[in-house]
């Protein structure tokens, strides 16, 4: 692919380096149990599968109030992770999330993942909620609105891989997207969630409901799955039922090369370097792995 030469590290070696805003610490049996310490571990595994370039993934700690400062950093893109705790909460670090995505928002790409799909979305003027009917959990899919996946693939150019009509993937999500904020296109959705994914073709947004990494990451799915039985958050029959729909095949590979597409092609026309809407939190990068 011809990637633009702003990619290419000191080296000459083409490469990103993406800014993962971890909105989940992992507790000390949750960390023994996976081997990660947050969402960051398998974000880096996602890109590592997903990019033709190499990707640096770098973690900040949403509830450290750590977040990209764009114009110190050097990071191509955010991603916001997903997280146990309410994007509609008023817990000090959500206040402060919010503002950092509003300062962000179009300078360089957005990316936001089950709760950051959610926390984006009432950053910039959605709404999000508790579900009436429950969490959605483990397998499930959505029915994609063609129009709209036309405009996202010209998003994320010619060597993005075109979406299937109900991209299958993993989901582990009590809340939702209730309103869709200004300038978004809803990508799709189902019975259970109207708004699935969305995008905002002016602002360099990208958000999914459900979990591209988590297809890609199974033991990871089943000890969080493990972990929200032990709590009581889901009963011994959602517990069976989301565990066996996990050898069902999904979209996670294709729509995790969605996301590495949408950056690459987005990268080149953002503007890191543009006036800052909002003073962001405390600046903190920790590198965690670069795939090659």
């Amino acid at each position: 692919m011809n990637t633009p030469a702003s990619f290419k590290d000191a080296s000459g070696a083409q490469s990103l380096a993406v800014a993962v805003v971890d909105c989940q610490p992992f507790d000390t049996a949750l960390a023994q149990r996976t081997g990660y310490g947050g969402f960051t571990e398998t974000f880096a595994r996602l890109f590592a599968k997903a990019s033709p370039v190499p990707v640096q993934v770098r973690r900040y700690n949403a509830q450290a109030l750590e977040f990209p400062d764009l114009a110190c950093d050097g990071v191509d893109a955010v991603l916001v992770t997903g997280s146990f705790s309410s994007a509609y909460a008023s817990d000090a670090w959500i206040a402060r999330l919010k503002e950092n995505i509003r300062r962000v928002c179009g300078r360089v790409p957005l990316i936001g993942i089950c709760f950051g799909h959610q926390v984006i979305a009432e950053a910039l003027g959605g709404r999000a909620g508790a579900h009436a009917d429950g969490p959605e959990v483990a397998y499930a899919e959505f029915a994609v609105e063609d129009g709209a996946r036309q405009r996202l693939t010209a998003l994320c150019g010619h060597n993005a891989p075109v979406l299937p009509d109900a991209p299958r993937l993993i989901y582990f999500h009590f809340d939702e997207v209730k309103q869709l904020l200004p300038g978004a296109v809803n990508l799709g959705g189902n019975a259970h969630s109207r708004y699935e994914a969305y995008f905002m073709p002016d602002d360099r947004v990208l958000c999914w409901q459900g979990h591209p990494e988590f297809g890609l990451d199974l033991p990871l799915m089943r000890a969080l799955l493990q972990s929200s039985r032990d709590r009581g958050r889901l009963s011994a029959e959602k517990y069976a039922a989301a565990v066996a729909s996990l050898d069902r095949p999904t979209d996670s590979a294709r729509v995790a090369s969605l996301l590495v597409q949408f950056i690459l092609a987005q990268r080149s026309s953002a503007q890191p370097n543009g006036t800052e809407r909002q003073n962001g939190g405390v600046h903190a990068a920790h590198a965690v792995a670069s795939s090659t």
